[in-house]
């Protein structure tokens, strides 16, 4: 399953929004001394990096796990074990009996 770009923003705002009421939560348990607003931006700083850096690996081994899955079906449709007549599923990659009119994954042999 591609997931499209939307989901990508949408994960990314959302993970926004929860850093940004971090931020408000650590200044108000800083207090209101200076040193404490100071290390509470820190962290939250600290936080957002790390989240947001864990965003951009989920998205980048998303795209290669999606490349490799795709190589991987040219090569099923490729080889030679498919059936005479069979056909592969162009949404899960299963390998159908010609005889079989839907995968077992809902989609209809096109």
């Amino acid at each position: 399953m591609k997931l499209g770009s939307g989901f990508y923003e949408k994960v990314a705002k959302g993970f926004a929004v929860a850093a940004a009421v971090l931020s408000v939560i650590l200044l108000c348990i800083g207090g209101t001394s200076m040193i404490g607003a100071i290390i509470a931006l820190l962290i939250s700083a600290g936080l957002q990096a790390v989240i947001f850096l864990g965003i951009a690996e989920a998205v980048a081994n998303g795209e290669e796990t999606n490349q490799i899955l795709m190589e991987m079906r040219e090569a099923l449709i490729q080889d030679s074990r498919i059936p005479e007549g069979g056909w592969v599923c162009p949404k899960c990659g299963k390998v159908n009996q010609a005889y079989t009119g839907t995968c077992s994954c809902g989609t209809a042999k096109s």
